[in-house]
């Protein structure tokens, strides 16, 4: 743009990166402009600066010029050839006074040779450098691995669990000259160090006392608990040795599926050398699921230092694992048909449906049609399942005959199942039943009869006996017929 007062004549334009400058024309009027362009292809890699100057003269023949320049990244790389991993060696978790060491596996996966920086950026809190925090390496070659490693102490002690990044930075010189740069993290938990509470004059004591700390459920039960039944927790608290605990306070953390009825916290003043105090938590179970929870306690106590002028401060931790039951497990059983009748010889098939229809999965399922003596059965009569998930049902058909007696028989067939609770706990077996009626009827006792005659042949008005010899050919029931000759 002629941004002057004056016309401007012959303009030529020259770009650093480009042969060829197009523009319009070669002149322009006062606050005329125009824009003029090339094509190159840019081979460097990284930030490139391109510049481009502009000669021009006036009609007195003086020389005006101009230049300005922009800057573009060109990315070579699609992905940086410097490939991090960074582990710990040791514990994931540290606390105070610990020493952290850092490792980074320093790998080049590309396929040229490469220049590598490393930088490890500790945190701002926790972590203090031991070592050199920078490592340059030269002429990595394509396929190359280095390890190195980091160490660092910690030198917080946090009131809770504390998580902090420990951050490595790699750049990589690569040999077209540019550059790339890739990062990785690796986090660390700091937790209290609760040996050391104390600090300054009182650390460390001269007679810390030696202390237990144990917990217990009093009403225990090996097959754990279902909602709403309520368990008493008794923390009992010794001084083994030393001299004594002073300002004992104790804390009862309970797992989120039990709700405390009674105080979870409290002070209980000093307990001397080998006595002990006990404290009590009652609480009741609000869920209802299967599975194991985890129960704390802490304990907070002093100990004086050798002139009592100063006191140290600990802790100690008890932790009781348990199980909870689910409160039900329901399953129901139905057969089919509800009631039958059957005679003599005949058969039939019961068809037995267990479903389960709690929330949780029910185990070693026992089932058995339990038959009258006048069905015999000619298939299996029991079945076990080793479970059944929730909304799953099983079906389980029994074919009988039916043996008849003397007399019509209403009788009752009925379907049993068991199972393990959810828990796996085999006391306390639940059950289901189910039953049909059967209506037996009574044998069909056909009778033998024979008739005969004491003459074959007869006059008239000749007598003649007619003999009718009626037999029952059961050995077992008796028969009623009415007899018409």
């Amino acid at each position: 743009m002629n941004t002057g007062n004056v016309n401007l004549i012959n303009i030529s334009v020259s770009d650093d990166k480009c042969a060829d400058v197009n523009c319009p024309k070669d002149n322009l009027v006062v606050n005329e402009s125009m824009t003029c362009n090339c094509t190159t292809t840019l081979t460097q890699c990284g930030n490139v600066t391109n510049k481009a100057n502009v000669t021009a003269y006036d009609h007195q023949n003086n020389t005006v010029t101009a230049y300005d320049s922009a800057t573009v990244e060109v990315i070579c790389n699609a992905s940086c050839p410097l490939l991090l991993v960074k582990f710990i060696n040791g514990s994931e978790v540290a606390k105070y006074n610990d020493t952290v060491e850092f490792c980074i596996n320093i790998t080049n996966t590309g396929n040229s040779i490469i220049h590598a920086d490393v930088l490890d950026i500790l945190p701002n809190e926790c972590l203090e450098s031991r070592d050199s925090l920078r490592r340059v390496f030269f002429n990595m070659f394509p396929g190359t691995t280095v390890t190195e490693c980091f160490k660092a102490k910690v030198n917080c002690n946090p009131d809770e669990n504390k998580t902090v990044t420990n951050t490595v930075k790699g750049t990589a010189l690569l040999q077209d000259g540019s550059e790339c740069e890739t990062n990785t993290t690796r986090n660390i938990t700091i937790v209290r160090n609760c040996e050391i509470l104390c600090t300054g004059c009182c650390c460390p004591c001269l007679y810390p006392p030696e202390v237990v700390v144990t917990k217990e459920i009093l009403n225990y039960s090996e097959c754990g608990y279902k909602k709403g039944e309520n368990l008493t927790f008794a923390i009992n608290i010794t001084t083994v040795s030393g001299c004594g605990m002073y300002n004992v306070r104790w804390k009862d953390i309970l797992p989120p599926e039990l709700q405390n009825t009674s105080p979870l916290e409290g002070n209980i003043g000093n307990i001397s050398v080998t006595k002990s105090k006990i404290v009590y938590v009652n609480a009741t179970v609000i869920a209802d699921e299967c599975k194991n929870v985890t129960n704390k306690a802490e304990v907070y106590y002093q100990a004086p230092k050798e002139t009592f002028s100063s006191m140290c401060d600990y802790m100690k931790t008890a932790e009781l694992n348990f199980t909870l039951r689910a409160k039900t497990t329901n399953i129901s059983i139905a057969k089919t048909p509800q009631y039958i009748e059957l005679n003599d010889k005949e058969n039939t098939t019961f068809t037995i449906n267990i479903t389960n229809l709690g929330n949780e999965t029910v185990y070693n399922v026992d089932v058995r049609d339990i038959l009258p003596e006048l069905l015999i059965n000619t298939t299996p009569t029991e079945i076990s399942y080793d479970n059944i998930s929730p909304g799953e049902s099983k079906i389980f058909e029994v074919n009988v005959t039916a043996n008849s007696t003397c007399d019509n028989e209403n009788l009752t067939n009925m379907a049993y199942a068991e199972w393990d609770d959810a828990c796996l706990c085999n006391k306390d077996k639940p059950n289901a039943t189910n039953n049909s009626s059967v209506y037996i009827i009574r044998k069909n006792v056909e009778l033998n009869i024979t008739k005969t005659t004491d003459k074959e042949e007869i006059k008239n008005k000749e007598n003649v006996t007619f003999t009718v010899n009626i037999t029952n050919p059961s050995l077992t029931c008796s028969a009623v017929y009415n007899l018409t000759d």
